[in-house]
């Protein structure tokens, strides 16, 4: 080890000789001056506090005070720049999830921007575009927010429009569409949105529908959704010269070989006024046309699969599992086809265990073949279970409330019914009367605490509808079960004999029921209900009447 000795000391020898005591001297003096610069005013402002007969003090914690103020306020402008920087690279992390396709992540990341900012459009924006993409429960208020911020762009509100039109609210649909119009919404596009409501609103017979699709035509507007409604409306329009013009149009619409000529093929083929020759022809032409369609064997495979397993003679006599595998379809619908032939040859169980699997599986967005399978069993537990796919869509949460109340009542799950009937108010229905008025008959039957809200909506629904007899039936039950059977009386009209039954049945009943609680003496012999009548109500209902059959 004598080597390392020696090598220490020949060292510690160069040191000597490059001075290294002079610079530890060095060192020494820098590092005095550096606290002299770093804390000497510092003991220099606290040595002045002694000045002036002791009057510096007020400089030196004013001085101080002063230091400490910058200090915080750089500190805070410091954290709120770091904050919104955090807020800026969440809302880019959110923005490259989008297109990597990991909706739940971006929702998170931009709604924690959006979060910390509520004011900043942009990051209001990109939420509501996340939120719609993965279909969060929160989308429908973000869109709103989104289209009523003064500086919104006329593509968000029409969004918000189109997304409204498609979830049936009529009402809030054509107020968004007003204010689409003050930001510029051409006619025709506009026309388009409106002859849609019309359409949902059920009025295609009416004159503003008609005169709004013609605009469209008469603008050149090339929509074959436009050619099949301006078709439809001129169908049931009665006059002549309008049916004839439509003719002609839809004609000359044929010729084409896009989807306006197919759509005018389609359209053609209901017009009463069409010769037959004609008739025959333009039906070979669609016919043509359709099996020009690179998928037209695949479809029309389908639709005599499923044309022939209705019938319950072939499922017998065939081996409809192997003509199943070899159909087109995708898994799941042959999961849900599966399930739907189980229970028509009366394999209850195993059936609904396949509708179940592919009611699990499917895309709510494309469950129409699932969905009529399903719906053709009639089964209570599995079309409550479809409503709840239904609900995941954050426009459709209400209306599947609205109907789940009474399935469930029917199902006798009465803490689902009671607990649904409680978290919904009529008053988000008012868009829809129809729906508003089976509900609020459904939360009547689950619990007589609801009485006063269908109360106010029915008095509402007459008020609008008064010709309407449903919606006067149901104002005449409300009044009947608080005690007010004379109103009820009033506001009831007799049954027609050519009302369906359950609505002529409801009527004489509830009318019966308020005369016998009056007691009157002279009920005439139409008011008493037939037994028929009598057994067309639910048993609640009877009970509710008190009516024995």
């Amino acid at each position: 080890m004598n080597w390392w000795y020696e090598f220490r000391f020949l060292l510690e020898r160069i040191w000597k000789k490059l001075g290294a005591s002079n610079l530890k001297i060095g060192l020494a003096k820098f590092r005095m001056v550096g606290v002299n610069l770093l804390f000497g005013w510092f003991f220099f402002l606290w040595e002045f506090r002694k000045r002036w007969n002791g009057h510096g003090r007020w400089v030196t914690y004013g001085a101080l005070l002063a230091i400490v103020a910058s200090l915080g306020g750089g500190g805070w402008l410091l954290a709120k720049e770091a904050r919104y920087r955090m807020a800026v690279w969440r809302a880019a992390e959110a923005e490259k999830l989008l297109k990597e396709g990991e909706l739940q992540t971006a929702v998170m990341k931009a709604g924690s921007a959006y979060l910390a900012y509520p004011d900043n459009l942009s990051f209001l924006r990109l939420v509501t575009e996340a939120s719609r993409q993965a279909k969060a429960n929160d989308y429908p208020n973000l869109a709103r927010k989104l289209a009523g911020h003064p500086n919104a762009k006329l593509q968000e509100v029409l969004q918000l429009t189109d997304d409204l039109i498609a979830g049936g609210d009529i009402e809030g649909a054509g107020r968004w569409l007003r204010k689409a119009r003050e930001l510029g919404l051409s006619s025709s596009e506009d026309f388009k949105r409106l002859l849609q409501l019309e359409l949902l609103a059920g009025k295609s017979g009416r004159l503003p529908a008609l005169v709004r699709a013609s605009v469209l035509v008469e603008q050149g507007v090339e929509d074959p959704d436009v050619a099949v409604a301006y078709a439809g409306l001129c169908s049931l329009w009665k006059a002549p010269e309008q049916r004839t013009q439509a003719l002609d149009r839809l004609q000359a619409w044929a010729e084409r070989e896009d989807e306006v000529g197919m759509a005018a093929l389609q359209a053609l083929l209901s017009f009463p006024e069409l010769e037959k020759e004609k008739r025959d022809f333009y039906s070979e032409k669609l016919t043509t046309r359709n099996q020009e369609n690179p998928d037209y064997e695949s479809i029309k495979a389908k639709l005599d699969f499923l044309r022939k397993t209705r019938d319950l003679k072939y499922l017998k006599e065939n081996d409809w599992a192997s003509d199943l595998r070899e159909t087109t379809f995708d898994e799941i619908e042959k999961l849900a086809l599966r399930g739907g032939i189980l229970r028509r040859l009366g394999k209850i169980e195993e059936g609904e265990r396949c509708l179940r699997n592919s009611l699990r599986q499917v895309d709510p967005e494309k469950s129409s073949l699932v969905e009529s399978e399903i719906l053709s069993t009639g089964d209570l537990g599995l079309t409550i279970d479809l409503l709840l796919k239904y609900r995941q869509n954050p426009w459709l949460q209400i209306r599947s409330d609205a109907l789940l109340i009474d399935l469930y009542r029917r199902a006798e799950r009465n803490s689902d019914a009671e607990q649904t009937a409680g978290n919904l108010s009529l008053a988000y229905l008012r868009h829809n009367p129809n729906l508003l008025a089976s509900a609020a008959r459904a939360k009547i039957l689950v619990s007589r605490d609801h009485l006063q809200e269908c109360r106010a909506e029915a008095e509402r629904l007459v008020a609008k509808y008064s010709h309407d007899p449903d919606f006067r039936e149901l104002l005449g039950l409300v009044y009947h079960l608080q005690g007010e059977q004379a109103k009820a009386l009033e506001i009831l009209l007799p049954a027609k004999e050519e009302y369906p039954l359950k609505r002529r049945a409801r009527i004489k009943c509830l009318r019966w029921a308020c005369i016998r609680d009056l007691k009157q003496k002279s009920p005439s012999s139409e008011d008493y209900p037939s037994k028929e009548e009598r057994n067309a109500l639910e048993e609640v209902e009877r009970e509710l009447l008190k009516i024995k059959i």
